[in-house]
């Protein structure tokens, strides 16, 4: 009878099953920030775009803000790109991977798709450069053996025309005639049917194509790196230039081959000097003529230097700047003019340098050369490695204006940006409206911290990612790490300085390098409407910043002050080990900002947590002035207003005060959780085990990795959540901190809050008193413990998240929700999410989402899911991965199942899932590399929303003979989103399971002990001990089947046993200690009256979670 109720389950109906492709689709829209281990770069003028490609085989293509195209290579293994060429007339690229194959992809709709691809085998066909002719349907394939090839770019084959270097050197010197080495650049005369050929060891040939004959012979004794065209005066005359590894450039006349038109110039000899990667001349508006190189410095001297250098050709007074990059040059492009007509002899207005980790553009035209800055795309998000995100949604116009009008620090060009080509098709899909309910009202902010204090503000409203403003916390403090005041004296040395030689200019952003790693940033909070931000480090720093002069805050902060706050004070014998806090410089100003006199952010309070252990969760209630912050010893109020710490409330265990800051970290399994396992094992029924003949069914672990083409299991092995101890390591942690207003005493009134999970499964929860109106300046805030819950199973707390009636989060101590009662919460576990009905907190639901052995839940958040066919139907659901990759969708606050993604991330991939961070409109964001986000979406609106919609100028449809097969059929699969392929894991292996039917495990609510600590009596002293009259009440309480609610029948009908809990209501306990008033920490007892709330429960029969648990009761 069981089973046939438990099999049974709940239909799924076809307007159900629509209803939720409408709303939930998992997809990868856009990457953002800098493409890891860039390999390529290439630049076309006439279609105004810009392609880099990296070592991991993804390929991006950007124009215009707003122009962004990808694909992937299809290997199974990533291969690097090597080289890139576009196609102009055709609106296609050519890339050659490292394993010798060539590629070809084209522009469909806003993806890159891969048309063909074409390998060449044999050692002596490796392929060294590859040239475009200017008809643009042929290429030269130049190669390591010598000969050159030409390639038909309609077929994409590799016609029968070949260079051969025997016939190519007949009239060559004989010391070349040997091994002149690979044909490392080619160089085309269009209208003389002629080619410039440079091999490796110096020979450059004069090559018709025509006549198949050498023409001319020009002979350097040194290695050859580039061949350019350099400007003449003579319109009459063809000269070319020619870089070399020894550092210098050698100008030659084209007619005349035995001499060079100049000696050669070593721009920063007479010492031996590196090679120069790649050269470019062109005349600037003056008719003077430019030089721009890579490399080039002197070996012994600035041999480690990484440098763009961009002068002029005239005397010692012209311009000369050496761009000092942070990380290695990969290339760099001129860019001219992008207009309609041929822009390819005009004067460059930019010029791009593509480096290791971040991409950098100079403006040529204004003076002095500087910076554009910030790039609409391609950002370098890593300048110092990122050690936490944060999004904040619907920022309110004041607070975005303030961000921008901060600004960034620095002399930037205010010309627009260089690159203009592609088009931004207009929405037709999804109407304005539409995107306007789905994006919210306001801007979005991704904000990220940094290993060197950082903060940046970063635009993520639409396709690209924007830097608005920084702001940096190492100017307050002094790093170990400084040297003394006499050492950083470089007075006597200004003057040589300004004569230095090389002229160095420091480009870039990135610095991997942290004076302290103490500065880090672990936790950010920023209030949307009024501009407050909270930032949390890892000394136990907390920094309240204003970027907004408005509200509570103070026009003008009086001098700044350290407030010092003992976390550990009443716990005799704890004794800190780690490290010490840092050292406030109290010379510094306090309104730190970019430039004197201008906008700029305020520092308004800094808190210093001791023991300087790092903060773990942070909240901000900026309305009311008041920040919680968690830690590993416990958690605080601080009241940033006031400056004074309201409460101080210590997690801490007998055990880890033995610890006294030391936590070992163990990898190894104890004995007692393996022999937990292995008697688990045991106790499986037969009805898990594999029938006769088969082979056993084993329970995923984290060593199996299930065939992404299998299919699902019907049912996963699901383990039992057992009780974790109480003396686990760091179970004193604050995982988790909320503030919001809810009926926390009665359902008459609602009460500001204060929520605190931990890393012991324990939460607990505050009231909070803040003055209205003047008495806020003249009163203090006050707040006492009011409940406390006790998971059984110990797991640490996630979240806390308050839901009004309508499943709306009540965030804060805004009284909008005050009348959507009655209020519940859910209480979020690495185990199970749980849901407590407000302010009994009586079980309303659970739901386990890591019954698969060594699955966990990471990331958890209420989002918002417009439907994609009708924007006023919407549901509002919780949404959590798991360190498995696996994305849930669950609904609330009936904790049902809605779509559960599988392998969206692998589950190596440790750094992609523990930085995921969830939006409230149905996206997120992780890294997939250290200078890149992925943008996913759960939601299927928020998809259509978000994808780039841009098109090509100037696309012309040719006629190829590339089949239909050829072009889409196996093919297809291997083509378009780079962001399907960035993680490892296609789109197709995301297996969507609808589990509106799935099991019964919201009925099985694990008994936890709930403490009330509420007043019921005045302002009684707490106390630990409770003593009164006990008043027994028989209550009915529905269950939750599936996450439906079950009527009283079905109720009888599977009743199986009864379970009592009992739930004691305790007067006051004296677990907060007030750090403002200097009070005896033994606890006082008083009297009072308890009253005992006996639940009948009815749990469904399961064979598998069929455990005897005995209620924790607290009395």
């Amino acid at each position: 009878m069981l089973k046939f109720i438990r099999g049974k389950g709940t239909h799924i109906s076809a307007e159900r099953v629509k209803v939720q492709k409408e709303l939930f689709a998992f997809s990868k829209t856009v990457t953002h920030g800098f493409p890891s281990k860039p390999t390529a770069l290439a630049y076309d003028p006439q279609l105004g775009l810009l392609a880099i490609a990296n070592k991991n085989g993804a390929l991006i293509v950007v124009g215009q803000p707003g122009v962004e195209y990808s694909g992937q290579h299809p290997h199974e293994d990533d291969i690097s790109v090597t080289k890139i060429c576009f196609v102009p007339k055709l609106a296609r690229i050519i890339t050659l991977c490292d394993d010798n194959s060539l590629h070809l992809w084209r522009f469909q709709s806003s993806t890159l798709q891969l048309v063909k691809s074409y390998p060449l085998d044999g050692k002596l066909k490796r392929i060294s450069s590859i040239v475009l002719k200017d008809d643009c349907k042929q290429a030269y394939i130049g190669t390591e053996g010598g000969n050159i090839y030409m390639l038909d770019i309609n077929k994409f084959e590799i016609t029968d025309k070949i260079i051969y270097l025997d016939v190519v050197l007949q009239n060559g010197p004989e010391n070349y005639k040997v091994n002149p080495g690979a044909v490392e650049c080619i160089l085309e005369l269009p209208q003389e049917s002629q080619v410039l050929i440079g091999y490796e060891r110096g020979l450059i040939v004069l090559w018709d194509v025509k006549e198949q004959k050498n023409i001319r012979n020009f002979v350097s004794s040194q290695q050859l790196e580039d061949i350019c065209w350099y400007p003449s005066e003579d319109e009459d005359k063809r000269l070319f230039a020619t870089a070399h590894n020894d550092g210098s450039y050698i100008v030659w006349d084209i007619e005349v081959g035995q001499k060079p038109k100049k000696d050669a110039t070593t721009p920063y000899g007479p010492f031996p000097c590196k090679r120069i990667g790649k050269l470019r001349f062109w005349k600037d508006n003056d008719d003077e003529v430019m030089c721009a190189f890579s490399g080039g410095m002197p070996r012994r001297d600035y041999g480690d230097h990484f440098t763009v250098t961009v002068k002029a050709e005239g005397s010692s007074d012209s311009p000369h700047v050496t761009y000092d990059l942070t990380s290695k040059a990969i290339d760099f492009v001129l860019v001219p003019p992008f207009e309609d007509n041929d822009s390819a002899d005009q004067s460059p207005i930019a010029l791009i340098i593509l480096a290791e980790e971040e991409l950098i553009a100079i403006d040529l035209q204004s003076e002095n050369w500087p910076l554009f800055y910030p790039h609409p795309y391609l950002n370098a998000i890593h300048p110092s490695a990122v050690t936490c995100f944060h999004h904040v949604g619907n920022v309110s116009e004041q607070a975005y204006a303030a961000l921008k009008s901060i600004g960034l620090s620095g002399e930037f060009s205010k010309d627009p940006w260089p690159i203009k080509g592609g088009k931004l098709n207009p929405e037709k899909s999804v109407p304005k409206k539409n995107a306007d309910k789905g994006k919210g009202s306001g801007k979005s902010l991704l904000i990220t911290g940094h290993e060197d204090g950082s903060i940046r503000f970063w635009d993520s409203t639409g396709t690209c990612l924007t830097l608005l403003t920084k702001f940096s916390s190492s100017a307050l403090f002094s790093s170990s790490d400084e040297l003394p005041n006499s050492a950083l004296d470089t007075s006597n040395s200004r003057d040589d300085d300004e004569d230095e030689w090389p002229p160095f200019r420091k480009v870039g952003t990135f610095d991997p390098y942290s004076d302290d790693p103490r500065l880090a940033v672990k936790k950010i909070s920023f209030c949307p409407k009024s501009g407050v931000l909270v930032l949390g480090g890892t000394a136990g720093q907390l920094l309240i910043v204003s970027s907004v002069k408005r509200g509570i805050l103070p026009e003008e902060p009086s001098k700044l002050d350290v407030i010092s706050c003992n976390m550990v004070a009443d716990k005799d014998g704890f004794v800190w080990k780690g490290h010490d806090p840092l050292e406030y410089k109290p010379k510094n100003n306090p309104n730190i900002g970019n430039r004197d006199g201008e906008d700029s952010f305020t520092i308004t309070a800094l808190l210093q947590i001791k023991p300087p252990a790092a903060v773990t969760a942070l909240a901000l209630e900026a309305p009311n002035g008041v920040t919680a912050v968690g830690t590993a010893h416990g958690v605080l109020l601080f009241d940033f207003f006031r400056k004074k710490v309201v409460m101080v409330k210590s997690t801490l265990n007998p055990n880890d005060v033995m610890a006294a800051g030391d936590t070992p970290i163990s990898r190894r399994k104890s004995i007692k959780k393996s022999l937990r396992e292995s008697f688990r094992r045991l106790r499986k029924g037969r009805s898990q085990r594999a029938p006769s003949g088969s082979s056993p069914i084993k329970s995923p672990s984290l060593s199996t990795v299930q065939s992404p083409g299998g299919d699902p299991p019907s049912k996963p092995v699901e383990r039992a959540i057992e009780a974790r101890g109480a003396d686990d390591a760091m179970s004193s942690m604050v995982r988790s901190v909320t503030f919001a207003k809810t009926y926390i005493i009665s359902l008459q009134t609602t009460t500001p809050t204060l929520w605190a999970g931990t890393n012991a499964g324990t939460v607990y929860a505050f009231t909070v008193g803040v003055p209205g109106g003047e008495r806020r300046s003249k009163e203090d805030v006050s707040c006492q413990i009011a409940k406390e819950i006790q998971l059984k199973h110990r797991a640490p707390v996630l979240s806390v998240i308050v839901l009004d009636c309508n499943a709306g989060v009540v965030d804060g101590f805004s009284p909008q929700h005050d009348h959507l009662g009655p209020h519940k919460v859910i209480i979020s576990s690495e185990e199970q999410i749980k849901i407590f009905t407000l302010p009994a907190l009586r079980p309303f639901g659970k739901l386990k989402l890591t019954a698969q052995e060594g699955s966990r839940t990471r990331k958890i958040a209420v989002q918002d899911f417009v439907s994609s066919a009708d924007e006023a139907y919407h549901e509002k659901c919780l949404s959590c991965i798991t360190n498995q990759g696996d994305v849930f969708i669950i609904t609330v606050p009936d904790l049902r199942k809605q779509i559960v993604f599988s392998q969206c991330l692998k589950r190596e991939d440790i750094t992609g899932i523990s930085s995921f961070t969830f939006n409230d409109t149905g996206e997120a964001f992780y890294q997939v590399s250290s200078s890149q986000l992925q943008r996913v979406s759960v939601s299927t609106r928020a998809a259509l929303l978000i994808r780039p919609k841009c098109s090509v100028v100037g696309l012309q449809t040719t006629t190829t003979t590339t089949t239909e097969n050829e072009s889409s059929g196996a093919q297809t699969a291997n083509h378009v989103d780079a962001h399907n392929d960035v993680s490892g894991a296609a789109e197709a292996n995301h297996r969507e399971v609808s589990v509106d039917d799935a099991s019964s495990e919201a009925a099985d609510i694990t008994i936890d002990s709930v403490r009330d600590h509420t007043i019921t009596h005045g302002n009684a002293t707490p106390t630990t001990n409770c003593s009164g009259n006990t008043n027994a009440t028989m209550v009915e309480e529905r269950l939750i089947d599936g996450g439906s609610l079950l009527s009283p029948v079905s109720v009888t009908n599977q009743i199986r046993s009864v379970t009592t809990v009992t739930t004691t209501t305790v007067v006051n306990s004296n677990s907060v200690q007030n750090p403002t008033v200097e009070t005896s920490s033994a606890s006082s007892t008083s009297g009072g009256s308890s009253s005992t709330t006996t639940v009948v429960r009815a749990p469904l029969a399961d064979a598998d979670e069929n455990r005897s648990e005995s209620p924790i009761v607290t009395s």
